[in-house]
């Protein structure tokens, strides 16, 4: 939900082994919906950490593909223009 454009997913946004229905995982994501009464986990998360939390998950898929952009974008299910678009937003240089 982090990286989906316009608060919406879509196949884009998935991660590659649910779109190619691929048998191992090369990235672990764990979260929940939603805590204690139904309220939104992220409901008392800011918008600097959810942020930090982001660049972070790009970090870490652009260390596993060597940096590599367009494998980083396939890797994290987004597009490589969201991709080259949170680059530009957290200021990241390519290594």
């Amino acid at each position: 939900m982090l990286l989906a454009d316009d608060k919406r997913i879509t196949v884009k946004e998935l991660p590659p082994e649910v779109v190619y229905k691929l048998e191992k995982s090369n990235v672990s994501v764990s979260y929940s919906a939603s805590g204690q009464n139904g309220v939104s986990a992220f409901s008392n998360v800011s918008p600097t950490k959810l942020r930090e939390s982001e660049r972070q998950q790009i970090l870490s898929a652009l260390e596993k593909t060597g940096w590599h952009r367009g494998k980083t974008a396939e890797l994290l299910g987004i597009s490589p223009s969201t991709l080259y678009r949170r680059l530009r937003d957290y200021n990241l240089e390519v290594r």
